[in-house]
């Protein structure tokens, strides 16, 4: 995807989104998904960026929590849970091209390499699979937009 990120991009049955323009995004996202306050959202973060916010293993799964440097709670506090980790996914152009443009786009806009990732499912709904299902969520919820393949869906 070319071009600059909005709030809410749903792709790769994810739903991903700017980190440091508003320090409420975390209740943002789970007003939208329907979800307690205290569940945390992970951050995506270009692989070779990773040691600038966190400490600890680098994973492409989501598989380890991590510290968040100091600097990363000030800066960027919607992906910090409040025990002050994260469960980070790092990316690479290599390991996934589609995300690390996305990343890549978003950190020319606004200096920070790290997006958003939660999973792009409503309260009680499963993981949306099919374009249609994701078409009916955009529309049902307060998702601004959605990418499917070569698409962008508005309201």
């Amino acid at each position: 995807m070319a071009g600059g990120v909005a709030l809410n991009c749903v792709a790769n049955g994810r739903i991903y989104n700017e980190t440091n323009r508003d320090p409420k995004m975390l209740q943002r996202i789970n007003e939208i998904k329907s979800r307690e306050g205290f569940r945390p959202i992970a951050p995506i973060v270009k692989c070779n960026a990773f040691d600038r916010f966190f400490v600890g293993k680098k994973d492409p799964y989501m598989l380890f929590c991590c510290n968040a440097l100091p600097e990363t709670t000030k800066s960027i506090p919607s992906v910090v849970h409040v025990d002050g980790t994260s469960r980070v996914q790092v990316v690479s152009r290599k390991s996934n091209y589609f995300i690390y443009t996305l990343v890549d786009e978003f950190e020319k806009i606004s200096g920070i390499p790290v997006i958003i990732n939660t999973s792009f499912n409503l309260r009680g709904k499963p993981i949306i699979e099919q374009p249609l299902d994701a078409v009916m969520a955009l529309f049902t919820s307060n998702l601004d937009f959605l990418v499917l393949e070569d698409y962008l869906v508005e309201k």
